[in-house]
């Protein structure tokens, strides 16, 4: 595992567009041929964060609670052909559904549906542990610390492994080391998950006895109780993690490379419940950010326009640098009229022309309930709930 904290990566080109403080931006790419994948979180005002993990390539258990005779492995291919697997299981159990009559073939129909539901809450169950171990903390909300609490989490970190694992011929060697902030963030951020526990952290303990390897620091790990660690180093988060809050209005927006993108990500356990969307491309992102503080602008400017006596030329001329027509890309629609679910913070925030996030507009909101008509039941139990919204 290699971890590139402060890294320059892609995602850079986001500073220029003031990424929203609610917005955590997750790039995750996967190597098939080497077997890696690559998580990088970027958040505003954060140096970015990028993970490379090892994908296993050894034998996934079987499932725990359906019955699935294969074997798959947690190699990508291996993850890739147990997906589709089921999706083409699922399929077929779609078409047989039409021929179920008697309460019986319903039973085992519904039956089918609930191993089929299990087994791929099983194998993203898999995906989690395999591939993102004890670092998906690097997909939870962030959990707020001020500056002095998170170094004083590090401090007590490093010296807590100086005096119960580092060798003492090996302390000297250990001053001027230290442990990287952004490290010692993805691992407060693991106190916002339900699931948390000390074995989520066998892998991070070995993270930081490596870093004080790299350094040439000699470690005896025969002599280290890695599992007495990982209760220390779990009982140090938790009195931190009191200290703080965890962001529970964050949204996530995972960028997923082609190898990734068939994979369910917004269903792994830790991203269950939480507000996360997929787009294409940074630049895709960056184009949608500078659209919408384009917008603000030309909103403030013709709300200037509007007490302004007429001088020469229209409005938005005088008062947008913008000289010819819009490119298509800004074109989002009158400038006095807020971009649909659009949240403008009328602050000072907003004129500095920060964009606090995205939500829903009730106002132009639309629901597609029952596009083919075969779901009577369905439109009958959902659509008064709806018509009140």
């Amino acid at each position: 595992m290699d971890v590139y904290a402060g890294a320059e990566t892609p995602l850079v080109v986001l500073d220029s567009c003031a990424l929203p403080r609610t917005w955590v931006v997750v790039g995750v790419s996967i190597d098939p041929f080497v077997g890696s994948i690559f998580v990088t979180r970027y958040q505003g005002g954060r140096d970015p964060c990028v993970l490379r993990l090892p994908l296993a390539s050894n034998d996934m258990p079987p499932p725990t609670n359906v019955t699935n005779e294969g074997t798959c492995e947690m190699s990508y291919a291996g993850v890739l052909a147990e997906l589709r697997d089921i999706i083409e299981a699922s399929d077929q159990s779609m078409r047989q559904g039409r021929e179920c009559e008697t309460r019986e073939q319903k039973e085992e129909w519904w039956k089918n549906r609930k191993q089929l539901d299990d087994r791929l809450g099983d194998l993203l169950h898999r995906i989690e542990a395999a591939w993102l171990g004890d670092f998906k903390g690097i997909l939870a909300n962030t959990h707020i610390v001020s500056e002095c609490a998170l170094d004083e989490f590090r401090q007590e970190l490093q010296h807590l492994l100086v005096a119960k694992w580092i060798p003492k011929s090996q302390v000297a060697k250990c001053k001027g080391l230290e442990l990287d902030v952004t490290i010692c963030q993805l691992l407060l951020n693991l106190s916002s998950l339900l699931d948390f526990a000390s074995s989520d952290l066998l892998d991070a303990c070995h993270c930081i006895l490596d870093s004080y390897l790299y350094q040439n620091v000699a470690l005896e790990y025969e002599q280290i109780d890695i599992q007495q660690m990982a209760l220390d180093l779990r009982e140090l988060i938790e009195k931190y993690s009191k200290q703080g809050h965890t962001n529970a209005d964050e949204h996530i927006i995972l960028i997923v490379d082609k190898y990734a993108q068939q994979l369910p990500w917004e269903s792994i356990p830790c991203l269950r419940g939480r507000a996360v969307s997929r787009l294409p491309s940074v630049t895709f992102l960056a184009d949608r950010l500078l659209a919408m503080r384009v917008k603000q602008q030309l909103g403030a400017a013709f709300r200037d326009a509007a007490d302004t006596p007429p001088m020469f030329g229209s409005p938005s001329r005088r008062h947008c640098s913008t000289t010819g027509p819009l490119p298509a890309s800004l074109m989002l629609g009158p400038a006095d009229v807020d971009l649909p679910g659009l949240k403008r913070v009328h602050s000072q925030e907003e004129k500095d022309g920060e964009i606090d996030g995205v939500v829903v507009n009730l106002r132009r909101l639309y629901y597609i309930l029952n596009p083919e008509g075969d779901l009577s039941r369905t439109q009958s139990t959902f659509e008064p709930f709806l018509t009140r919204r």
